[in-house]
């Protein structure tokens, strides 16, 4: 068994101890050392000293975990947020909001009533009137079905910003 030398970091008194030590009591002092290996050199430090930098050491480790998860929660909405997005005729992004689907949804009744009846006051025949009021009424209901697909996908948006928004404030907590 190979002793090393050493001293003690409290009062410096001389210490020798086994070379596989981790933990000594100084018999001068009394005081608990915890014997240190760095590189090809050896020291003393005092317990509470290294309770200190552990535990700085556990903190810094947390918060580089909260982070890692963080920008892990930040990747995964990014990539969501792709597939709920949706795309104009020029190829450009945009967030669907439900005020826009309300608007396409008073817009296309609107656009389905309104010719109708305009035809039938201004004593057009009957089969135009069908013909004006069955068009109208297509490109009035394709109108809602786009209002429709437009607000359920603002809804999905919706709720997956809210889940991701408590988990990034359940992080935060932590």
């Amino acid at each position: 068994m190979k002793l090393i030398a050493l001293n003690c970091q409290q009062c410096g008194a001389p210490l020798s101890v086994p070379e596989e030590v981790k933990h000594v009591t100084c018999m001068h002092c009394g005081t608990q050392l915890g014997v240190v290996h760095e590189g090809g050199a050896a020291y003393t430090e005092k317990l509470t000293e290294l309770d200190e930098r552990t535990s700085e050491i556990e903190s810094q480790v947390e918060d580089l975990q909260r982070q890692r998860r963080l920008d892990a929660l930040d990747r995964e909405w990014k990539a969501a947020q792709q597939s709920l997005l949706i795309y104009e005729k020029d190829g450009q992004l945009f967030r669907p909001r439900k005020e826009q689907s309300y608007t396409g949804i008073s817009g296309s009744v609107i656009f389905a009533i309104i010719p109708p009846i305009v035809a039938i006051t201004s004593n057009v025949d009957w089969y135009s009137v069908l013909v004006i009021a069955g068009g109208c009424a297509l490109i009035g209901l394709v109108g809602v079905l786009f209002s429709l697909y437009l607000y359920l996908k603002a809804a999905a948006f919706d709720d997956a910003e809210e889940r991701y928004r408590r988990r990034r404030a359940k992080l935060f907590e932590q």
